[in-house]
């Protein structure tokens, strides 16, 4: 297959289960490696879960980076070749590549294997000075220091992803990245963005740090620690607020390290924040829904927003409009309060029909839908829910007369996603979404709790966006 498609073929994928042992994967031949660099057009390859002899790859890799533009190598078990005279190579002399014969933008190693020694994992720490976006995810056998000086080798950096390895017995961090990058972040003068995974207990002395070196970057990091800051920002405590930026781009955090001291201090600099295209929020238990409002309310370059839980009671304790008018990407939990189980009926064979809500139940969908009305841009809105089984939770209702017809001039709409929402829309539903959205593609969660219904209505919307529109694409998609 590779052979009929040589002249023609830029992105190949290698890859075998997961559940291999490292003994049992095969081996990358020297045959194979001879087919893809027949491969003139190849600009992307992807190895996963395999074996590759060093002398190989030694061989191979001058010629790989000349051409390809990604490169991915995961799970692979590098080996020592017995019959080394079988390819005469030596790994030493391709440990440094000229920059006029590397075309090589984008390096991913790791995870190695999982069985791997530290003698067999990845070792030729090639200087690539093209690179301009790295992941690098426990690989062993070299120290922390080593691989920032490799890292900073690459001047043209603008994206790193490091994931230090993990002690195998407490399952902890063997280092700190962010601690490391920190003590010499000035050799990395290109870098917009950073994704680490830390157990640093200093979040927002961190961030205070970063942001004053290199003010253009996105930050985003998995932090596992659940201890919360005790101090304010080192930039509070030496009285010195952050410089004036017009380039941060974004904030990704998916850690509950993000406390009450930390808000404060970011509260605090709000109109440093003011340029983020990107604030994400995953699992920040403390990141409160009267922050989440105040970043609605603060941010208007907003493109993508994220973050666990917003109620009805936060939008009405601060009634200012939404200023992110530019959101392409909305996904928040819009938790709203007030006694829904009166309205449910449970029952062995009907499960979750709800009854039609109150007056004031509605008024309060309509705040939300409002709010969500003034985002003109929007494509994707994911409404979770986070917690399913809470009888008394009054989940957004997204039909007719309850606040879905404030959103007819959301066009751009592509993707509603509405999990775990107990929904029970008609064919009028399906209807308007298909007249007023036309670009919706994706719906993703049940439309209505019986399942015959639900595929029935399902089935309708589908036949809707057909009649509406002949000569779409019909690639819709209907989970």
């Amino acid at each position: 297959m590779i052979r009929q498609h040589q002249q023609t073929l830029t992105c190949l994928t290698v890859k075998c289960p997961y559940s291999l042992s490292t003994n049992d994967r095969p081996i990358f031949s020297s045959l194979l490696w001879k087919q893809l660099l027949a491969l003139t057009a190849l600009k992307e390859l992807s190895v996963n879960v395999t074996r590759v002899g060093l002398d190989d790859w030694a061989l191979v890799w001058r010629i790989l980076s000349s051409r390809l533009i990604r490169l991915t190598l995961s799970c692979v078990h590098f080996f020592h070749q017995r019959d080394k005279a079988s390819t005469g190579a030596n790994p030493s002399n391709f440990e440094v590549l000229d920059q006029e014969d590397v075309a090589l933008s984008s390096l991913s190693l790791g995870p190695p294997s999982s069985d791997a020694t530290t003698e067999s994992s990845f070792q030729q720490a090639t200087v690539i000075p093209t690179i301009k976006e790295l992941k690098v995810d426990q690989i062993t056998g070299r120290s922390a220091h080593q691989m920032l000086e490799w890292i900073q080798s690459c001047l043209q950096l603008r994206s790193l992803t490091w994931i230090p390895g993990y002690d195998q017995t407490h399952w902890e961090p063997l280092f700190s990245p962010l601690a490391i990058l920190m003590s010499d972040i000035e050799r990395l003068p290109e870098l917009t963005f950073l994704e680490v995974e830390d157990d640093d207990h200093r979040p927002n002395e961190m961030l205070t740090f970063l942001m004053t070196r290199t003010p253009g970057f996105r930050l985003k990091t998995t932090a596992t620690t659940t201890a919360t800051t005790t101090t304010a920002s080192a930039a509070t405590e030496s009285g010195s607020p952050l410089p004036a930026s017009d380039s941060f781009r974004g904030l990704d955090l998916m850690s509950d390290s993000f406390d009450g001291p930390c808000w404060r201090w970011m509260a605090s600099h709000l109109d440093y924040f003011k340029t983020a295209t990107v604030m994400y929020f995953v699992n920040c238990l403390l990141v409160s829904g009267a922050m989440i409002q105040e970043m609605l309310c603060s941010l208007p370059n907003l493109i993508t927003f994220s973050a666990d839980m917003l109620s009805n009671t936060d939008v009405e304790a601060d009634p200012r409009p939404w200023v992110c008018l530019k959101l392409e990407h909305f996904r928040v939990n819009c938790a709203l309060s007030g006694p829904a189980a009166s309205n449910t009926l449970t029952t062995s064979s009907t499960p979750w029909i709800q009854e039609g809500p109150t007056a004031d139940q509605i008024q309060t969908m309509i705040l939300f839908f409002q709010r969500i009305s003034t985002l003109k841009y929007l494509e994707t809105l994911d409404l979770p829910n986070y917690y399913p089984d809470h009888q008394t939770a009054l989940d957004l209702d997204f039909r007719l007369g309850r606040g879905l017809e404030l959103l007819a001039d959301l066009q751009g709409m592509k993707t509603l996603i509405f999990r775990f929402l107990k929904s029970n829309l008609e064919e009028a539903e399906m209807e308007w979404m298909a007249k007023h959205w036309p670009r919706l593609k994706t719906l993703d969660g049940r439309v209505h709790m019986i399942n015959d219904k639900d595929k029935k209505i399902q089935e309708h919307f589908w036949r809707c966006k057909r009649k509406a529109f002949p000569n779409a694409s019909q690639s819709y998609i209907l989970i």
